[in-house]
């Protein structure tokens, strides 16, 4: 019998700490990985949930199928150390806590994995002006949210550069 499905939130430049926690727990219960990317510079189209618009039309942006193209690649490269295990890959759009909390309403996900953020000044007040992910997280709903401690040299050995 098949676990439920393991939700591990990326980022185009996530440590791979994160990714080899996700695929180790998700091995453990038999589970599905569902890599979840969430697009905080586009919001969801009310009308079409496939699609996207940029919050900044005049921004130059990069396509949403040219960003979801460049995660898959770098996801299939990281996979083919784990040959035996299914995954895929969903890529969405708007505020973090928000989309994930849905998706896994969605595919009756078991747990949320997340690493910690980013070192640094910067990283620290983006998290402090945007509140964190994984608190928010568990405060919207009942699964459990894996938090994987992240050091800063594991910062230097990114899934791919955004």
């Amino acid at each position: 019998m098949k676990g439920r499905p393991v939700i591990v939130a990326i980022m185009p430049d996530i440590p791979k700490p994160v990714l080899e926690t996700g695929v180790e727990h998700a091995k453990a219960m038999g589970s599905t990985i569902v890599f979840a990317y969430v697009a905080t510079d586009r919001v969801s189209s009310p009308s079409n949930p496939d699609a996207s618009y940029p919050l900044d039309p005049t921004a130059q942006q990069t396509s949403m199928e040219t960003a979801r193209s460049a995660i898959h690649s770098a996801l299939d490269v990281f996979m083919s150390d784990y040959p035996d295990a299914d995954w895929d890959l969903v890529y969405l759009s708007g505020l973090p806590d928000q989309q994930l909390a849905h998706l896994a309403h969605t595919i009756n996900a078991g747990c949320f994995i997340l690493g910690t953020r980013r070192p640094g000044f910067r990283a620290g007040l983006q998290e402090w002006l945007d509140g964190s992910v994984a608190v928010q997280l568990g405060r919207r709903q009942l699964r459990p949210v894996i938090i994987v401690p992240l050091r800063s040299d594991d910062w230097e050995y990114p899934l791919c550069s955004s």
